[in-house]
């Protein structure tokens, strides 16, 4: 029999789909021929413990925990919130309303009063931190498949203040104008997560545009972005440098909402939120993250996001295949190097065998 003559230690397995400074996870290894020749039993391994991960963690703030923070703000921030709601809805009500083929009215003015909230003012955690609230104008112009109304994303400060981002920054994003086709197509921009990263006191923002086909099914969501109040000023963010967002969402639950990047494949990458205001893509939270999407999805199988509840969406995401492999050897080799036999640690709960 062949004897590969290993030595007791340890393998170092980084991560080869993000590279750059970080631990690297290790397996280890004991040899069979060492353990022998020094009478400590057979060869053993130990399984790599992974770092506990929910994929469907919690965004940020939820629903109930906005309510509380608009109840606590002060006056002048709650009648501008009011306002602008208000004034969506009746923009909302008003395009259903023209439409050849109206709803019946409670119908027609529910369904607003759900787009108008998804618009309504998100405040901070602190009270100095204002709110960001997405504002239509009147439904006026005719676009591609609806009636078209401007878009503005802004900041209101704890005086009622009012701050938009410009019209051009808007206009790059896809966020400067949204169309309604009642009985066709419902669509809105709404705030899909706030938190203040690097703890000045105000928090970041992130908006997404998103359409539901009432005739054909089907879902769109666009890529989300991301906007910070700095300066007296609504400026753009970006995370990290370079690369889409498909999500904020807390999957390590340590109450920080992490950066989920698009791959174009069904394995996202995770940017970990750390608590001085930074993100890694190759810490351990993060490589577990790739590692928990790798055991959940089977080769072969087309995903998107958990997010998106199962439906397509509009950017090209393609099915595991190259890339994904890519994503996925390095955490699969250090499963492989030592197998596990009974439940997996980390991931998602569904993966356990």
């Amino acid at each position: 029999m062949l004897a590969l003559g290993l030595t007791a230690g340890t393998v170092g397995c980084p991560s080869s789909h993000d590279p750059g400074p970080g631990p690297p996870l290790v397996v280890t290894l004991a040899s069979s021929r060492g353990a022998a020749a020094s009478g400590q039993g057979p060869a053993t391994c130990v399984p790599h413990s992974w770092p506990a991960i929910d994929l469907d963690g919690p965004t940020s703030p939820p629903p109930d925990q906005t309510r509380q923070r608009l109840a606590s703000a002060s006056a002048a921030l709650r009648a501008t919130c009011a306002r602008i709601e208000a004034a969506n809805k009746r923009h909302l009500i008003d395009v259903y309303m023209a439409s050849p083929e109206p709803y019946a009215g409670s119908h027609q003015e529910k369904r607003a009063a759900i787009l108008s909230s998804d618009m309504g003012c998100a405040p901070g955690k602190a009270a100095s931190s204002g709110a960001w609230v997405v504002e239509l104008g009147a439904f006026t112009g005719r676009g591609i498949v609806g009636n078209a109304a401007s878009v503005r994303v802004e900041h209101v400060t704890p005086e009622g203040r009012v701050v938009g981002a410009a019209k051009d920054v808007l206009a790059r994003d896809e966020l400067a104008s949204i169309e309604e086709a009642p009985g066709e197509s419902d669509n809105d921009v709404g705030i899909a997560g706030t938190f203040d990263f690097d703890g000045d006191g105000v928090d970041e923002v992130l908006v997404q545009k998103r359409g539901i086909g009432a005739i054909d099914g089907f879902y769109r969501s666009q890529t989300p972005h991301a906007y910070r109040f700095t300066g007296g000023a609504v400026v753009p963010w970006q995370p990290v440098p370079g690369r889409e967002t498909v999500e904020w969402r807390d999957v390590d639950h340590d109450d920080r909402p992490d950066i989920v990047l698009a791959t174009r494949t069904d394995i996202d990458e995770l940017a970990h939120s750390l608590a001085e205001g930074a993100f890694s893509t190759n810490d351990a939270i993060a490589q577990a993250y790739v590692h928990a999407l790798c055991v959940r999805t089977p080769r072969g199988t087309p995903t998107v996001s958990p997010a998106l509840g199962g439906m397509v969406p509009d950017r090209v995401r393609l099915p595991h295949g190259p890339i994904a492999d890519a994503l996925c050897a390095p955490s699969l080799a250090i499963d492989a190097a030592c197998p596990r036999t009974g439940p997996r640690d980390g991931g998602d709960a569904r993966d356990a065998p």
